[in-house]
């Protein structure tokens, strides 16, 4: 189980066919007319909005990198951005009831999302794991979980493939997959001992140690 993975923008296939056209394509502005989104002049846009550094709210201003992207792709297209605030495990299912244009909250590409929505992808990143920092144990891939309680946000691409690790190489002392609607409570039932790793993205897990004052500590390599 390999622990990177390509971020992506999902959307459907008109929006993203006029997306890769107007902003890829030609270095022009387009008119928000072309683009045929739900809210006229908008470019609607799913995310978790308490996913840092990707998506987290300051002063009551979405901020981090999907929120950088979108402030570029939106003017190309003639339209003013609007974040509509989701949990991570509601995002696609929000977007398939036109709720937004778009999803852009480092939604990992995987054949399974790939069949329902449209990718368009931006960044490179990768899944680490985290343990408290007092805690001796250090596992550097999935295969070291058996046998533990892993924190893991609920719908995130690792919970079926972490499943799969658990069945192949853990039958005898299975991994306890845990999920949690959002990244901090995984953090927060480690910190409580009610999980003893928090399996999450790179980035994610590094705003979380820095957040907790070093009480957690990221044990796999990149």
């Amino acid at each position: 189980m390999k622990l990177n993975i390509k971020a992506a923008t999902a959307t459907k296939s008109s929006v993203a066919a006029t997306i890769l056209a107007l902003t890829l394509v030609t270095a022009g502005v387009a008119h928000s007319e072309d683009v045929g989104t739900i809210t006229a002049g908008k470019l609607l846009v799913g995310s978790d909005q308490v996913y840092p550094p990707y998506d987290y709210l300051e002063n009551g201003v979405t901020r981090g990198l999907d929120a950088d992207v979108m402030a570029v792709i939106a003017p190309k297209l003639g339209l003013e951005v609007q974040f509509v605030d989701t949990r991570f495990a509601n995002l696609i299912g929000g977007l398939q009831a036109n709720k937004y244009d778009v999803i852009a909250s480092a939604l990992y590409v995987t054949a399974a999302r790939a069949k329902v929505v449209d990718y368009i992808p931006y960044a490179k990143t990768g899944g680490s794991l985290m343990v408290r920092s007092d805690d001796d144990f250090a596992p550097k891939k999935p295969e070291d979980l058996c046998g533990k309680r892993v924190a893991n946000l609920k719908g995130a691409a690792w919970v079926p493939e972490l499943q799969k690790t658990s069945d192949k190489s853990c039958a005898s002392n299975p991994i306890d997959v845990k999920e949690f609607a959002t990244s901090a409570e995984a953090a927060q039932a480690l910190l409580s001992r009610g999980a003893d790793v928090v399996f999450d993205d790179a980035g994610v897990s590094k705003a979380a140690v820095v957040a907790t004052g070093d009480r957690l500590k990221i044990t796999s390599t990149e």
